[in-house]
């Protein structure tokens, strides 16, 4: 394999960038199966994502040697698996249901509640986490006839109780922001991948043009001796 040059290393910027875009996904999926349930169709997603990115980011170093080595045959496999993922990762997007895992925190949410007077370390958990206080705000504990908790100092520090936090609307946030950063991540990953795709299939087309331009020489070079060959052939029988 000959020794990389500039023009190798620009070519590789994009399966660099999308190994780096595929890592960023992988994390994003590892913290989606964290707080998601098992058994979900959530969890389900999640896992999927993961095993996708692995194998994206596994294809990529198959790409990067694709690149530098500019054999056609390893290019034509990684274009194939390149297609391959690129439809996977549209279906797996397709199916992305991110009200699973918000209806999995409401209920963790609603449930450390209900148990707030037995077992308030879930919900000094929570409060801390997501930097709320009460349910609905810091006036619950009130209701419950509890001191609010040194975890909602946070929430409640130089805020008037108009303007105070409940973890449920803090919930609801935090779940927006973790759908928008999934979304971002997928539609980037799935356009990285039509990118390399369009781009292994042009250098393919390159590498094949290269190697027809290089077996030319030889052609035109065997072309006058099969002619003298054949006319020399033919003169026997006039002899």
């Amino acid at each position: 394999m000959p020794p990389l040059d500039t023009a190798d290393c620009s070519r590789l910027q994009f399966p660099g960038r999308f190994q780096i875009i595929g890592l960023a996904t992988l994390i994003i999926d590892i913290l989606g199966v964290r707080s998601s349930t098992p058994g979900s169709d959530s969890h389900a997603f999640f896992v999927l994502g993961m095993l996708l990115c692995g194998l994206l980011v596994m294809t990529s170093i198959v790409g990067c040697y694709a690149i530098c080595s500019e054999i056609f045959g390893v290019n034509i496999i990684y274009s194939i698996f390149m297609l391959a993922l690129l439809i996977l990762q549209y279906l797996q997007l397709r199916s992305f249901q991110p009200n699973g895992v918000y209806f999995h925190s409401l209920q963790n949410l609603e449930m450390a509640w209900r148990n707030v007077g037995v077992e308030p370390k879930v919900m000094d958990d929570i409060q801390m986490n997501l930097g709320c206080c009460g349910f609905f705000n810091s006036q619950d504990y009130a209701y419950k006839n509890l001191s609010v908790p040194a975890s909602c100092e946070r929430a409640i520090e130089g805020v008037s109780q108009s303007q105070q936090i409940g973890c449920l609307e803090a919930q609801w946030r935090s779940h927006i922001v973790m759908t928008r950063r999934q979304e971002l991540f997928n539609w980037a990953l799935l356009i990285s991948e039509s990118l390399t795709l369009f781009y292994s299939i042009i250098l393919c087309i390159l590498i094949r043009r290269q190697r027809n331009l290089a077996r030319q020489p030889e052609r035109n070079a065997l072309v006058p001796e099969i002619v003298q060959h054949n006319n020399i052939g033919s003169r026997y029988p006039l002899l």
